[in-house]
């Protein structure tokens, strides 16, 4: 009786365990043959996330460094996020390359993913400029230099929030002050063998910032090119 007993819990562990199996295999056998997963969609709506909190942070950088305060503790967690966040994207995107292994991908959607994850790396490069910026001491400014700088960084906000990238002619006019104020502050400390000054500093980080940021549009003029931008792409040929 006892061997009956035991014979039919083990049939019942055998037809749940064949139950199972049966349905991760089916759900592997959709997602590789049907449905093969797609995460560049995601991807680029991660990065529009992230240049937009990355125009909140610098917008509130560019506050405390007008009014000559030092980096407040809630920009500090703010730029901390910006860091998790390509952690998470870099994620999705090795997920993405491992994808190609498994899957006939289109030249066009591959080209789209290249694009993203080249605005990606762009946004690695911003990042590590903002944290410069975050850890750069307070400096009292000139008035008419204060509201240059104070321009600048509102005018980065706006690119940022933009999808294109692309800057105004005012942002333009603002880059060509801050790299005349830069090269002659650099000569100065040239002549007298100093280390660069604070506002130096300065200077050559929005610099890099505005030149990341003409890169992004760039990028994007050449997904247009190619018809990319908020297009559905097909996976497989």
């Amino acid at each position: 009786m006892l061997t009956i007993v035991h014979d039919h819990y083990f049939i019942s562990f055998l037809i749940r365990l064949a139950t199972t199996s049966i349905g991760l295999l089916t759900s592997s056998l959709v997602n590789i043959i049907v449905l093969p997963p797609n995460y560049t969609p995601i991807i680029t709506r991660k990065i529009q996330n992230l240049s937009k909190q990355m125009s909140s942070v610098l917008q509130q950088r560019g506050s405390e460094l007008s009014q000559v305060h030092a980096c407040h503790k809630q920009t500090k967690l703010q730029f901390q996020q910006l860091s998790a966040e390509i952690e998470k994207i870099e994620t999705l995107c090795e997920y993405q390359r491992k994808e190609w292994k498994f899957h006939h991908f289109t030249r066009t959607a591959m080209r789209k993913f290249h694009y993203e994850y080249k605005k990606l790396s762009l946004m690695r490069q911003l990042v590590y400029h903002i944290g410069n910026l975050i850890y750069l001491p307070a400096h009292q400014l000139q008035s008419a230099r204060h509201q240059v700088i104070w321009d600048t960084f509102i005018s980065f906000h706006n690119v940022l929030q933009n999808e294109q990238y692309k800057s105004s002619l005012h942002h333009q006019t603002l880059v060509l002050t801050l790299k005349q104020r830069f090269w002659a502050h650099k000569q100065e400390e040239n002549r007298g063998d100093h280390p660069f000054s604070t506002e130096t500093t300065m200077l050559y980080e929005l610099l890099a910032i505005h030149h990341l940021l003409e890169e992004l549009h760039r990028i994007h003029c050449l997904k247009d090119r190619y018809n990319l931008n908020n297009s559905s792409v097909s996976l497989s040929s």
